[in-house]
Order: C-alpha cells, then sequence, then structure tokens
C-alpha cells in the first residue's frame, strides 16, 4: 500500500499506527471528538479479505436499506469476477477507531482513453454507489475529511462517482464541492409499507389497468396451469438467473437496444455466483411465472431488510401478448408483501412501466470531480457533453446505428 502523509489535525506530527492488524501502511488521523481515527487505502484483495467481519459488522449497525450494494459480500463477489489476477486497482479507503471500522468508501482506479478515474467498486453491476457511515460520526465532519485525503494521495486525473442517490451522503458532500454533474436520472419506487395488504394497495390503480392484468392472466391459464413461485439463493437460483440473463439479451436483441454490460460474459458468471451463493449471500431472490411448467416472466433483485431491489426484469417475447411483464411484477408485489417489505426499488432509469406502478422516485446521479486538466477535459467533454448527445442521437435512431455504436460506447466507458 502507498504510505499516507495526511492528518485530519494537521501535517506535523504524523506518525504510522503500525499496530492495526494487518496494515503496515495507516496513517494516524488525529483525535476528533475525544476519539482516535486512522485512514487506510486497501489496495490489495488479500487485504480486503483481511477486514471482511470488520465490514459486515459495520454494514449490520450502520448500513441503511439503500445500501444493498454495499455489502462485503457483493464486493467479494465483484472482485472475483470483475479484477484480473494480480490486479491493485482497487482502493478502498477505510476510516479506524482503533480495530473498529466506523467508514467505508468502496472505489477502484479504472482507465478509459488514457484518464485515470476513480470511481465505484461494483461496476456495471451495482446500481447505487456509496459510502457506509457509522451513525455516530455521520454528522462530525468526518466524511468531508476523509474526502480531502482521498483527493490527496490517490493519484488520478478525476472522481467518477456515479449512481449516486441524491438522499446519500455522498450526494450532499459532492454538490458542496462543486463537482460536476453529468448525468441524472429517476429510480421509480412502491411504499407499500402504505398498505396493510397488497390487495388494499392495489385498489390505487385505476379499474382498468386491473381488468386488463385478470384478463391477461385468464389467457395465459387457458394455454396451462399458471404458477409463480420465488427462489432464494441456491443452486435453483442460479440455474434460472442464466435463463433470466439469456431471455433478456434475446430481448435487448430483439428490440435493437444497446447494453454494455450484458455484451460481458463476466456479467453472467457474477450473477450465477452471487444468486448460487449461501455461504456470501446478497439476499438474492429470483422470481419466476411459469406457463405450462415453461419458465416465461422473470425478476432478480436484492432484499436488504425490508428493502427490496428489482435489478433484472425480463420476459418471453413468445408470450407478450398476454403481458406476463406485468403478471410477474403483480405476483412478485405481493410476495414482497409476504416477506415483510416495505420499499420496493425499480432503480433507474425510469421507464414507463415503472413510473405506471410507482408511488414516487429518488433521483439518482453521475457525478465528476476532475484533479487535473486532463480530468476536466474528460469530464466535460465526454462524460457530459458526449455522452448526452450519443443517447439523443440513437434515442431517434434505427436498430442498425444502435448496433454500430456499441464500440463506441466501449471505448467511451458508457
Amino acid at each position: 500500500m502507498a504510505t499516507s502523509s495526511y492528518s485530519f489535525e494537521n501535517q506535523d506530527g504524523l506518525s504510522v499506527n503500525s499496530g492495526h492488524p494487518g496494515a503496515s501502511d495507516i496513517e494516524t488521523a488525529g483525535d476528533f471528538d475525544n476519539s482516535q481515527y486512522a485512514v487506510e487505502t486497501i489496495d490489495s484483495f488479500a487485504r480486503f479479505e483481511e477486514i471482511d467481519a470488520a465490514w459486515n459488522d459495520l454494514f449490520e449497525r450502520a448500513a441503511e436499506p439503500k445500501n444493498v450494494f454495499q455489502s462485503y459480500n457483493w464486493h467479494w463477489h465483484w472482485c472475483r469476477h470483475y479484477l484480473k489476477n494480480n490486479d491493485s486497482s482497487i482502493r478502498i479507503i477505510a476510516l479506524w477507531a482503533d480495530d473498529r471500522l466506523m467508514m467505508i468508501w468502496p472505489m477502484a482506479i479504472d482507465r478509459s482513453m488514457g484518464v485515470r478515474q476513480l470511481k465505484w467498486m461494483g461496476a456495471p453491476v451495482s446500481q447505487y454507489g456509496d459510502i457506509i457511515v457509522d451513525g455516530t460520526i455521520r454528522n462530525s465532519g468526518l466524511i468531508e475529511r476523509v474526502w480531502a485525503y482521498i483527493i490527496r494521495h490517490i493519484r488520478v486525473d478525476l472522481v467518477s462517482l456515479e449512481k449516486v442517490r441524491s438522499d446519500s451522503p455522498v450526494s450532499t458532500l459532492l454538490k458542496a464541492q462543486g463537482a460536476i454533474t453529468t448525468d441524472c436520472q429517476e429510480a421509480p419506487y412502491l411504499d407499500l409499507a402504505s398498505a396493510e395488504t397488497y390487495d388494499d394497495y392495489e385498489m390505487r390503480y385505476s379499474g382498468r389497468a386491473r381488468k386488463n392484468r385478470r384478463r391477461h392472466r385468464r389467457r395465459l391459464e387457458e394455454l396451462g396451469p399458471v404458477e409463480f413461485k420465488t427462489i432464494e439463493s441456491g443452486e435453483e437460483a442460479g440455474e434460472l438467473i442464466a435463463k433470466t440473463i439469456n431471455v433478456k439479451r434475446q430481448w435487448l436483441k430483439e428490440k435493437g437496444l444497446v447494453s454494455r454490460a450484458y455484451g460481458d460474459e463476466k456479467f453472467d458468471a457474477f450473477f450465477k455466483d452471487v444468486a448460487s451463493s449461501k455461504d456470501r449471500s446478497c439476499g438474492c431472490l429470483v422470481s419466476v411465472i411459469s406457463s405450462s411448467g415453461k419458465p416465461v416472466g422473470f425478476d432478480v433483485g436484492f432484499q436488504t431488510g425490508d428493502n427490496f431491489v428489482a435489478h433484472i426484469g425480463a420476459y418471453d417475447l413468445e408470450f407478450e401478448r398476454f403481458g406476463v411483464g406485468s403478471l410477474v411484477t403483480e405476483d412478485l408485489f405481493r410476495d414482497c408483501y409476504g416477506r415483510g417489505i416495505k420499499n420496493f426499488d425499480f432503480l433507474a432509469p425510469q421507464a414507463a412501466y415503472k413510473k405506471m406502478w410507482a408511488d414516487g422516485s429518488i433521483t439518482v446521479c453521475d457525478h465528476s470531480y476532475p484533479l487535473n486538466g486532463r480530468g476536466y477535459a474528460y469530464a466535460k467533454g465526454v462524460k457530459w457533453f458526449l455522452r448526452n448527445a450519443i443517447k439523443k442521437i440513437l434515442e431517434r435512431s434505427p436498430e442498425l446505428l444502435r448496433k454500430m455504436a456499441r464500440p463506441l460506447f466501449s471505448i467511451a466507458g458508457f
């Protein structure tokens, strides 16, 4: 690890806290609120594995439901599939109070078009980027001081923190620091806690919409028995998630849509392991609706406490006329009630079908903080202007042009 040379207090009196287990290069952060803190930059998978228990402990006592993509297990699976052998790109920033982990920033260095960027770990599978911070120090100013440490010591051209929810402390920090906002989207959600049962909740939808779903279900039942089930982490879930991704990929192809993530085989392997693993569970739930034993509609999501995020939705295009996408979603809502889930998160981006179901939405933005001219040019020229221009053009373009644009998206890091 690179030796640090920054103190929260001042540049004098700097010392190395060599007594911390497994950390040879941790700086003493100084006294703050009568407590002693130390900052560590973790840049090896070996050291990452050593803080397993500490990270899990912090997650259990401090994580919010929205932090589903900040669990240790999620990042452990990500490292196995998205880090190359001997890869030293991870830059996890940890704040310690003696042996107690108080704050974690899971990040990694990525190079795009010659620009070194500090980004969240977890791309492209994580849908929210965030930190985990102990509640006792959340409003203490330590978040800003750790940020100052990051800016001073992680040698990159650009800090690019994407998919940050507007209710995250990182969002507040970046706005105060004058970061460039390169993109914003809406993540629709359902407030399931607003009704005691799904039958009560469903009454907020129009009679016409409810009637259409009942009609679609009757038509599907005419083909044979219709079954819905939700599978928790395990071998069956792993097999179903593989089918889900294949159906989703075919759906994207038929619709002429471009997805960089779905074009990478690591995506498949990651989700299969996440769904199959019981020892390093991420709360994966795979839901499927079947017609005469054939899976035709799918949803893959993750539960954290009373929160559920719907990550991958797919349906067999041969059954599109039966509305299986709406049917599996409706059955999933009912299943979530049975699991005590209070908030159902569709994730960004907002789509017409999500908006049709949702009670509201939360803004999710990409932010860039350039550290030099190269970083500024990339943030403004590529991440803001070029990306938004390409998206607008492709929205109005035929399928052939969208397919031809895939390499450009990959080169630019979209």
